[in-house]
């Protein structure tokens, strides 16, 4: 299945993690860093089962070093971004 089919398949999904992201951007964009980091946060104790999986893929990537090539600030967004998104994303379809 393509990214595209994957993502019309899963709408209801995609529109509930749209929406969170925007949230977080505009904690972001109105200096509540802190907001910010509290709803990653949040999200990341929700769902205990996926981090030991997330840990796991972590460990894979960091064999490829592909992250520890980026700046600290874009892998900081990175994990702020997807940890918030991807408690989104799980909330919608559990």
């Amino acid at each position: 299945m393509n990214p595209g089919d994957v993502l019309k398949a899963n709408e209801g999904a995609v529109v509930r993690a749209g929406l969170t992201l925007v949230a977080l951007g505009a904690e972001l964009v109105a200096g509540r860093i802190d907001d910010a980091l509290a709803r990653a946060d949040a999200a990341t104790r929700k769902y205990p089962e996926w981090t030991a999986l997330e840990d796991a893929a972590i460990a894979v990537r960091a064999e490829t070093r592909e992250e520890e090539q980026m700046p600290e600030i874009e892998r900081a967004i990175l994990r702020l971004v997807w940890a918030t998104v991807k408690g989104a994303i799980r909330e919608a379809v559990t």
